[in-house]
């Protein structure tokens, strides 16, 4: 198995999308919503290809977060849960955060991860 399909990276990876999720939306809200925050056609222009391995460590994060896999992810149109860990949709989701919280981001991906 992978590093990037190491069930400890796979959680860590859920965590992070909590995270984003409490500090922009709050803790009534889901993962499903905050993906639904984020203007996709203003990060991608066209769709961008997936490469297996990403394609596996999405798989293995849905069934962490108890979505189904799907057979085809999309980095356009309506962005699929997991795809919010994309370099782009991070950026554009840090770039939201309250400085204290962007900072608490960065030294916890630097730190801990």
């Amino acid at each position: 198995m992978g590093g990037a399909l190491r069930p400890d990276i796979t959680r860590a990876r859920k965590a992070v999308l909590e995270w984003l999720r409490l500090r922009l939306l709050g803790s009534w809200t889901s993962i499903l919503e905050l993906s639904k925050k984020v203007p996709v056609r203003g990060l991608f222009s066209s769709p961008a290809p997936i490469l297996e391995i990403v394609h596996e460590a999405m798989d293995a994060l849905c069934l962490e977060v108890g979505e189904e896999p799907i057979s085809s992810y999309r980095l356009f149109r309506e962005l699929h849960p997991v795809l919010m860990l994309h370099w782009r949709v991070q950026a554009y989701l840090v770039g939201h955060l309250s400085p204290d919280s962007r900072m608490e981001y960065c030294n916890a991906i630097v730190y801990d991860m």
